[in-house]
């Protein structure tokens, strides 16, 4: 999947280059290869949930009994979604003082600095899972969100001049 990602970034630069190619061409490409990806994604979660999730299951999987009722981890849920709701607001609110003040454009803040820390949470899960000694899961959230970052980065990959601009 990274590697799909990573094409995904090359094809559309490498034909952007070329002379012949028009707007219009380099469009149908980059929504015929967001099409490829996104099937290809989808094709990965029926393998990896439904037909062989024993091969994703790691090593130190055991089956453990729920501790709560369903309409308790509704209400953990709801909950939770809310806050993060709520966490998210601040933090744009506190980015876009920030983006003026050093003039990063939208774009760039967009697919970079929300995109890293949006993904935090994963990281620490990562970090997490690796000092309980869970290397198969902490490898397998790294690359999920590795794969994920490199997805959202290349949907701007077609304006990156824009993408990277920064007027200090």
């Amino acid at each position: 999947m990274l590697t799909l990602a990573a094409i995904a970034l090359i094809v559309p630069a490498a034909f952007e280059a070329d002379a012949d190619m028009t707007a219009d061409g380099l469009g149908r490409l980059s929504v015929s290869l967001s099409v490829v990806v996104l099937f290809t994604y989808v094709l990965f979660l029926t393998f990896a949930l439904v037909t062989h999730p024993a091969l994703f299951a790691g090593s130190a999987a055991e089956e453990e009994k729920a501790h709560a009722s369903v309409g308790r981890s509704l209400l953990v849920l709801t909950v939770a979604t809310v806050g993060i709701a709520w966490m998210s607001e601040i933090m744009v609110g506190a980015i876009e003082p920030t983006t003026r003040e050093f003039g990063f454009s939208k774009i760039f803040v967009g697919v970079f600095v929300v995109a890293i820390l949006g993904n935090a949470a994963e990281h620490a899960t990562a970090i997490s899972a690796a000092l309980r000694n869970r290397m198969d899961l902490s490898l397998s959230i790294a690359i999920g969100s590795s794969v994920q970052v490199a997805l959202f980065v290349s949907a701007c990959w077609g304006r990156a001049s824009e993408c990277l601009r920064w007027h200090p």
